[in-house]
């Protein structure tokens, strides 16, 4: 859900009514940046 869209709900779950709790990726989206990196090079090997 992107912020906009929590903001339209007060932070609550549109499903349960549950407030949302803020989850930090930073260290998810490295990972996935890293991986996607790794990739993209073995691709180039192949070509």
């Amino acid at each position: 859900m992107t912020f906009e869209e929590a903001l339209e709900n007060l932070f609550k779950c549109p499903n349960c009514g549950k407030v949302m709790q803020l989850t930090d990726n930073t260290q998810i989206i490295k990972a996935i940046k890293w991986k996607i990196e790794q990739l993209e090079k073995e691709l180039k090997k192949s070509f």
